[in-house]
């Protein structure tokens, strides 16, 4: 017969908390050894992808233009319709933000290298301050916020300037100025005027030197005709 007192009398035997497993040593297998390898890994994608939006960007410029001229074919039949005045206004705006906007960040970079050189403890303790929190360091904010800038206006600028060209393509007529071959000046003009009856119209025929017609039983406004008579 068991010893019933020497039984209730054991103590437990003590549970020891388990440790986490250990990974094993896999460091020449990953991607990334190190955070700083991931982060710079990062940092480089960002470079590249930023190029080619500067690329894309001027080549979508580059485009619009073109493609407003190859359409139109000249200054005045441009100058004729809305749209195409404004792809091509925003398209060239767009340009001139670019190359601002690098000649801005370049100096504002530029000002930066002088900054650490001029002082390297400060640099050294400005480095320390900032390590391991989200800030703009080594850049400053201003530089931050006049990259964001730019590169919303390389994106969108073209953008629009392809819209208001496709407005411009398939939402307005343009005039057409064909050189008659069969019947007088008096006939063409009554055609275009029947087609082409706006203000854009009168004023291209105005600018060529030509008589502008006006046939009987085509009422029109009154004070349009009055500056070209």
């Amino acid at each position: 017969m068991a010893d019933i007192s020497s039984s209730e009398n054991a103590k437990p035997a003590p549970v020891t908390a388990r440790s986490p497993p250990v990974p094993p040593d896999t460091s020449g297998e990953l991607l990334y050894e190190t955070p700083a390898s991931a982060v710079n890994a990062i940092q480089e994608g960002y470079l590249y992808w930023s190029g080619k939006l500067t690329e894309s960007s001027f080549a979508l410029s580059l485009a619009v233009i073109g493609a407003n001229w190859a359409v139109f074919g000249s200054v005045d039949r441009i100058r004729s319709n809305l749209w195409s005045e404004i792809s091509l206004s925003v398209v060239l705006f767009s340009l001139v933000v670019t190359l601002f906007g690098h000649w801005k960040l370049g100096g504002m970079l530029r000002k930066r290298v002088k900054y650490a050189e001029r002082d390297p403890g400060r640099w050294q303790k400005e480095f320390t301050e900032t390590f391991g929190k989200e800030t703009p360091w080594p850049f400053t904010a201003a530089i931050d916020r006049w990259a964001v800038g730019l590169r919303a206006a390389k994106t969108w600028l073209p953008i629009f300037g392809g819209a208001f060209f496709l407005l411009a393509l398939f939402g307005s007529p343009h005039p057409q100025s064909p050189v008659p071959v069969d019947g007088s000046w008096a006939d063409y003009h009554v055609h275009f005027w029947r087609d082409q009856n706006h203000a854009a119209a009168r004023r291209y025929l105005h600018e060529r030197g030509e008589h502008v017609y006006r046939p009987r039983g085509l009422q029109d406004d009154e004070n349009d005709l009055r500056q070209y008579q």
